[in-house]
């Protein structure tokens, strides 16, 4: 239904759809997990100091955590990710309905 609408919503689909394309990546498969079984959002959204053990002052801090805590399979690790400010501030000025074209956002 977002990607029919007008607004920061559609926007935002499009430009999700069209930044997937440029960099070839797999389409997104969302999922809704109730908050007691989401830990890893939990972790996430609490390292800045909720939980004494969640403490994290920096990303390297923090993938350490999560490492920790999420281990992935065959000595593989977490990876920090980290948007451009371009983009950042594209999201920004959609969600306060500034706008951009969808020229704007191939651009980024």
């Amino acid at each position: 239904w977002a990607a029919h609408s007008k607004g920061p919503a559609g926007e935002l689909i499009m430009a999700l759809a069209i930044r997937q394309r440029v960099q070839r990546a797999s389409p997104l498969t969302p999922a809704h997990l109730p908050g007691e079984l989401n830990a890893m959002a939990d972790c996430a959204s609490r390292s800045f100091g909720y939980k004494t053990e969640w403490k994290c002052e920096s990303n390297d801090e923090f993938l350490t955590l999560f490492n920790r805590t999420f281990p992935l399979p065959e000595q593989t690790s977490w990876q920090s990710f980290l948007l451009s400010s371009k983009i950042v501030t594209k999201v920004t000025d959609a969600l306060l309905t500034r706008g951009s074209t969808m020229e704007e956002w191939k651009k980024l």
